[in-house]
């Protein structure tokens, strides 16, 4: 699981060498054929984290968990959205990476 200061945000920079972990972290969920519910608690709690430190905080009101069945849905399409985004850390585009990131957290954002 992530720990609060996995992502550091100051002016649109995170530490890359702690997102680079939180992402492989986060692409073996998505990524894992045994999805399960445990995996499934692990992953909302990965992306909620994710939208707090990516995000001001006056924005969380809009995530929510997804349901199993849900995520099961859009796992791929989560992975789609974030694959391109260690390439921006290797880059040093941190502030294309945050993007890219609240572009993929919109499909956990309430409607």
């Amino acid at each position: 699981m992530l720990h609060s200061g996995i992502f550091l945000l100051m002016e649109e920079r995170m530490n890359v060498t702690d997102a680079r972990t939180s992402l492989d972290h986060l692409f073996s969920l998505l990524r894992d054929p045994d999805y399960d519910l445990f995996k499934h608690g692990q992953l909302n709690e990965e992306l909620e984290a994710l939208q707090r430190l990516t995000r001001e905080p006056d924005s969380i009101q809009g995530f929510r968990h997804l349901t199993y069945a849900e995520m099961k849905g859009h796992r791929a399409e989560l992975l789609e959205h974030l694959q391109g985004v260690p390439a921006l850390l290797e880059q040093g585009r941190s502030e294309d990476a945050v993007q890219a990131i609240r572009a993929a957290l919109r499909i956990v954002e309430a409607p």
